[in-house]
Order: structure tokens, then C-alpha cells, then sequence
């Protein structure tokens, strides 16, 4: 059976993230994901400056400069009634930053790799188990061409997401017994508007967010709430 310091489940942001740190640490780190990179997915194609700094510590700020992250001067939150709302930079800083997901996914992954993780694409885990008086953990689950595997390891990282196998097991996650939400995501060459802004225009039940993650381009989100 295969050993490691740390599997982590998921090569998302937190989850690669979290396997650069460690691996720049001396750690073993083993990431699954099930997906191949890059890839896209729905997203509000946003970070936080509290996020881009903790990329930034990672050493990873000319990556997400050659990447094309732009930074976000002002969100505008349109209300249903016609109200406005807008919050700025202060001191010239910006609230936030936008990047494609792809991009940001494919950058992180590769950092990953490049700090000496072992990132397992189209991979994913199915179980895991504890075995009495281990203090390990068994991650086991299929890999490319539905390969089995096993590994074990004295802590487990879930970064998988909404529907997480690490939340299960843990019992923090619960089934849901119907749809919750839809969310689309979509992008546009040619969107007029402010370029330096996020806007969210929210109406009903739905909520619909426009945002400019590259020159030219703007990111559509549409979340619905049944």
C-alpha cells in the first residue's frame, strides 16, 4: 500500500493551494482529482485580496500577472427595487481580482507539481477508512483506465467540493433530497460596460453576476434558488 504525509482530495484552488504549501514544507503530498486540467466549471471568476495575498506568499505573483489577472476597482450590487449599491477601492486598492478559472486552476496545479506534489489527474476517491488504533487514514478509489488504488495517510485534506467524500465520512456533509440550486456560467467577447467592476443584479430568486476576467471578454454567472 502506497504511503504519504497528506492526500488531499481535490485540485481546486484550496486544494492545490494547500499541496503547495505543504510540499514546500518537505511534506509528501498526493492531490486527486477526477478531472484532467485545465479545466472550466461555473464560477464567479473572483479572488479576494485576502486570497491573492495568500497567493502571492506562495510565490506565485508573476505567475498570476503573466496569467492576465486584472484587478476589480468597485462591485455594484443592482437591488430588485432599482436600488444601487456600490462599494469601491480605498486608497487605490482594489476590492478584489478577476482571473479565469481555467487559468487559476491550470496555474495552480502546475505550482503544485513544480513544488514537488504528486498530483493525480482523472483520479478519483471512493472511500475512506480508518482502521482501529492506525491513526492513519485509507483513501481508496480508481484512477485513469479505472486503475485501484490505495493509499494511506495520517491526514486527509477535503477540497472536494459541495458533494465532499471528506465531509461525509466525517459526518459534517448531509444527503440533500432535492435540486438546491442551478448555477450557469457563460463568456462573451464584445460586453459593454465597466471593465474595472463586478456587477450583481439580483431579482427574485435568481441572481445574475457580470464580470470581466480578460480584456474584451465578460464572465456571465446566473444562479437560480428553486
Amino acid at each position: 500500500m502506497e504511503q504519504a504525509d497528506v492526500v488531499v482530495l481535490g485540485g481546486g484552488p484550496a486544494g492545490a493551494a494547500s499541496a503547495i504549501w505543504l510540499a514546500l514544507a518537505g511534506r509528501h503530498v498526493v492531490v486527486l482529482d477526477r478531472a484532467r486540467f485545465p479545466r472550466d466549471k461555473p464560477c464567479g471568476e473572483y479572488l479576494t485580496p485576502a486570497a491573492r495575498a495568500i497567493l502571492d506568499h506562495l510565490g506565485l505573483g508573476q505567475a498570476l500577472e503573466a496569467a492576465g489577472i486584472r484587478p476589480v476597482r468597485r462591485t455594484v450590487l443592482h437591488g430588485a427595487h432599482g436600488r444601487q449599491y456600490e462599494y469601491g477601492a480605498r486608497q487605490d486598492a482594489p476590492v478584489g481580482w478577476s482571473l479565469r478559472r481555467t487559468a487559476l486552476d491550470a496555474l495552480l496545479i502546475a505550482a503544485a507539481r513544480d513544488a514537488g506534489a504528486d498530483v493525480r489527474e482523472e483520479t478519483s476517491a471512493r472511500a475512506l477508512a480508518r482502521p482501529a488504533g492506525s491513526g492513519r487514514t485509507v483513501v481508496s478509489g480508481v484512477g485513469p483506465g479505472r486503475v485501484p488504488f490505495e493509499i494511506e495517510s495520517p491526514v486527509v485534506i477535503g477540497a472536494d467540493g459541495s458533494h465532499s467524500l471528506a465531509a461525509r465520512y466525517a459526518g459534517l456533509g448531509r444527503a440533500l433530497q432535492r435540486l438546491q440550486r442551478v448555477a450557469l456560467a457563460s463568456h462573451w467577447h464584445g460586453i459593454a460596460g465597466p471593465t474595472d467592476a463586478i456587477e450583481m443584479f439580483a431579482s427574485g430568486p435568481a441572481v445574475f453576476g457580470l464580470g470581466h476576467p480578460g480584456p474584451g471578454e465578460g464572465s456571465v454567472l446566473t444562479l437560480v434558488v428553486p
